[in-house]
């Protein structure tokens, strides 16, 4: 943690990659930093989230928590204990603790949800990020997400394919942000050898034709071979940069079990990687093993 807040003190922005929405260290590494720097620091705390804005201003607005009934929206989109607050995806004993965390520090940490729901939302992200930064003497920014829109990557073939215009390419929030901050952006992403993940729903057929979400999370295991060399120390997660981290391409984990990604290489069970071009990233983030994220 201590070489993580010399980053925050060095950089106007700090992205932190999630190689999975569905696996418990890194939902209790999220509430871990938090705690951290408001014991570290006397420094205000940005936290932008891949989350909606109206469920994170209840976060910081409601007098008290209020729970709901599981249950799917118009028959498809979950919506869990927690639906106030955060997507079914990220669900958790760990997710309700940060919460309530987040709830007694509002006088230094102020979550912002800048996922608008849309799959074409990387730009927009990114734009509602930009527009709210502190600078970098007044507080600490830090933008929290799945790898992906950390990165500086291209949109994955299964996401282009949804676009309304498919042929134009888009980028996830990570590049605009590079392309705005320039050096002021530096972005951490995370990556396990083995564990177990989270789903919330399933990716059917040949290039995800459709997807189907549900209330019973899927949880599978996963190992990545090549990752067996990164697996000599004593405690974990450790910071690696590209020199220890050699590898070219990176895992990833959807919250939405993929059926059909025996052309990408699959890892484990489901999943896939990122494409060759991601070694844009400053640090690798690593587990030795992840373990399972419970449903509240």
């Amino acid at each position: 943690m201590d070489k993580i807040l010399d980053i925050m003190n060095e950089y106007q922005l700090v992205g932190i990659g999630d190689f999975t929405h569905g696996c418990y260290e890194m939902s209790k590494f999220k509430l871990d930093l938090l705690k951290y720097l408001v014991k570290n620091t006397n420094k205000p705390i940005k936290l932008f989230v891949e989350n909606s804005l109206w469920r994170t201003e209840n976060i910081m607005k409601n007098k008290r928590l209020s729970y709901m009934k599981p249950t799917l929206w118009n028959g498809k989109y979950p919506n869990g204990k927690l639906g106030l607050y955060c997507g079914y995806v990220a669900e958790s004993p760990e997710e309700l603790e940060t919460i309530k965390y987040i709830r007694q520090h509002r006088n230094r940490i102020h979550i912002i949800g800048v996922d608008p729901d849309i799959i074409d939302r990387d730009e927009k992200m990114a734009s509602s990020i930009l527009k709210q930064l502190y600078s970098k003497t007044k507080g600490i920014n830090i933008w929290f997400a799945a790898n992906a829109h950390v990165d500086m990557d291209k949109y994955h073939h299964h996401s282009q394919k949804w676009l309304e215009e498919p042929e134009r390419v888009r980028y996830y929030a990570g590049y605009h942000l590079k392309k705005a901050l320039c050096d002021e952006y530096f972005y951490i992403l995370s990556q396990a050898y083995e564990g177990i993940v989270r789903y919330n729903g399933v990716c059917l057929g040949d290039d995800c034709y459709n997807r189907v979400a549900n209330l019973d999370y899927i949880w599978k295991k996963f190992t990545i071979p090549e990752y067996k060399k990164y697996c000599n120390q004593e405690s974990y997660p450790i910071l690696m940069n590209k020199s220890e981290f050699t590898e070219k391409q990176l895992a990833f984990f959807s919250a939405t079990y993929f059926t059909d990604l025996k052309k990408k290489k699959p890892v484990g069970n489901s999943g896939g990687w990122f494409s060759k071009d991601t070694r844009k990233w400053n640090m690798i983030l690593f587990f030795k093993e992840v373990t399972k994220l419970e449903q509240l």
